[in-house]
């Protein structure tokens, strides 16, 4: 806040309003666990790209809810943490790390990279997973999806999404898996 907001009341009331509102939309545009975007944040940030066209890599964390039941939630979020460490450090400086709700995340990123950055959140998936495994915990496991997003377009973004999310839930056991 300026040093003048001190004289007028007023104008230091109005100030103050202006931080909280600010620090609220941080706090909703931000996942707790992971520190990634949320995805109403993303579809903010998607409706600002929307000259190029993007593609969509979600990760799914498979039998979270399993995970969950067996070991608590404390450890799910373990795993959420790790899925989350995992994007931002894949991500490249103009990639878009997110968490999509639950179990499943989401990077956006040009379409020449995209199978670059899977290659590279499988190796961090699997440091993760070691580390998970080392504390006696289940391994994780990962699956993705990879979608186009025409454009950027914020329209498609729910569409492209829930496609991608589908198409990682095509992938069965004992297949390959991102």
């Amino acid at each position: 806040m300026n040093g003048s907001a001190f004289h007028d009341p007023l104008a230091f009331i109005e100030e103050m309003k202006i931080d909280e509102l600010r620090n609220f939309a941080r706090r909703q545009a931000t996942d707790l666990r992971t520190g990634l975007l949320t995805l109403d944040a993303l579809k903010i940030a998607l409706s600002m790209r929307t000259d190029y066209p993007l593609q969509l890599v979600t990760v799914d964390i498979v039998n979270l809810h399993g995970i969950n039941n067996s070991h608590g939630r404390e450890v799910g979020n373990l795993y959420i943490a790790a899925v989350g460490r995992t994007l931002l450090r894949a991500a490249s400086t103009d990639d878009i790390a997110s968490r999509l709700g639950g179990d499943e995340f989401g990077l956006i990123t040009h379409p020449e990279s995209a199978n670059e950055r899977m290659d590279v959140i499988r190796g961090y998936a699997h440091a993760e997973k070691d580390a998970l495994s080392a504390r006696g915990y289940t391994p994780l496991d990962i699956r993705c999806g990879l979608v186009a997003v025409p454009n950027g377009n914020f329209a498609t973004i729910d569409e492209a999404v829930n496609k991608a999310i589908d198409k990682s839930y095509e992938i069965r056991p004992g297949t390959s898996r991102c």
